[in-house]
């Protein structure tokens, strides 16, 4: 994932320093504005990542059943195999 994530960044600085380049600006202005565009994007993606593994771990947990009453035991068949 983390691969993942850094190659969107670079794709992401890629294109922002071909856009920024064919405004005109000087090379230290395209490399400067397309790192923060880079750092912009990871940080976008990892915040997201977090997020959403958050709320899955917390909805796995409300699933789970709270006591032994809600699990039924297996039935005589299963016992055996």
């Amino acid at each position: 994932m983390n691969k993942l994530i850094f190659q969107i960044g670079i794709l992401g600085f890629c294109i922002s320093a071909v856009v920024f380049g064919s405004s005109g600006a000087t090379l230290l202005e395209i490399v400067s504005r397309s790192f923060l565009v880079f750092v912009g994007i990871v940080l976008a993606f990892v915040v997201v990542l977090i997020v959403s593994s958050a709320m899955i771990e917390n909805n796995e947990k409300h699933q789970q059943p709270k006591n032994d009453a809600d699990v039924k035991p297996p039935t005589t068949a299963q016992q055996h195999q």
